[in-house]
Formats: structure tokens, C-alpha cells, sequence
């Protein structure tokens, strides 16, 4: 990550997707601290890159909100998921199945199930 940042910058693209990956990796190692801490600082970096409402925020929303939960952060969760459901709603309007999905998983997400 240091030489990451180092090369590119700590606040290019290319680095927060890393930081969203690393958050990610730590997600499925259970630890939830550090996962909040990368995707939390991949975040505005990939705000101000891409957008408010773009998918790669999104995806590093749902990745926190995660992370939230398992920390037993439900109101942060909670309002964090909502965002990348609402992102995602947005980009498919159409209720496609990736739609039907990230629903089914924020709920899921809520009750400890996702």
C-alpha cells in the first residue's frame, strides 16, 4: 500500500481501489476494524474520483457497511447499506436482478445473515 500511495498518490483512483480491495480481504479475514478503516478511507477518494452515485462507491459502501455491521455499529450500518442500495437503484433502474440482489443482501445484512 505504501508504495501505492507512494507512486500514485494517496489520493488517486487506482489507490483507493486498492484500499476498497484491501477492506474487503480483511472483510473475509474477520477483521472488521481494519476493513471499516480502509473502505472509510477509500471512500472520498473515490467520491471526488468518480462521483457521488457511482458504482465503485457503492460497492465500497456496501463493503463498510459490512464491516459496520459486524462491528454492532446497526444505526451506521444501517444508513450506509441504504446508500449503496439506493446507488445501485439508481443504476438500474429497471429492477434488474443485480437489483433483486443487493436488496435481498441488505436485509440479509441487517439481521447478521449477509
Amino acid at each position: 500500500m505504501a508504495i501505492r500511495e507512494k507512486a500514485l498518490g494517496p489520493d488517486h483512483s487506482s489507490t483507493a481501489r486498492t484500499l476498497s480491495d484491501l477492506s474487503l480481504l480483511d472483510f473475509y479475514e474477520h477483521k472488521f476494524e481494519e476493513a471499516e478503516r480502509f473502505a472509510a478511507r477509500a471512500l472520498p477518494i473515490q467520491e471526488k474520483a468518480y462521483g457521488l452515485e457511482s458504482s465503485e462507491v457503492s460497492t465500497t459502501l456496501n463493503r463498510l457497511g459490512l464491516a459496520e455491521r459486524d462491528l454492532k455499529k446497526f444505526p451506521q450500518a444501517e444508513t450506509t447499506l441504504k446508500r449503496a442500495l439506493m446507488i445501485r437503484e439508481k443504476k438500474f433502474p429497471d429492477k434488474s436482478s443485480m437489483d433483486c440482489g443487493k436488496s435481498r443482501q441488505f436485509g440479509f445484512s441487517l439481521f447478521g445473515g449477509g
